[in-house]
């Protein structure tokens, strides 16, 4: 009984581990697809609007 308790303790820790190593070797291999981080930056379209209209983004829709 004590083997059977032991055998599945085991696999589920080594499986709760293996599952945190991937997800963060994930995020080390792919940085813009979790939020960018440190390393890789934001990728955005963010256009800054123009300093001679004054009024250039009030009606922006």
């Amino acid at each position: 009984m004590s083997f059977i308790i032991l055998t599945i303790l085991w696999l589920t820790l080594f499986g709760i581990y293996a599952i945190i190593i991937k997800t963060i070797s994930a995020i080390k291999k792919f940085p813009s697809l979790f939020g960018g981080g440190a390393r890789g930056g934001y990728n955005t379209y963010w256009v800054d609007p123009l300093s001679e209209v004054p009024n250039g983004m009030q009606d922006q829709f």
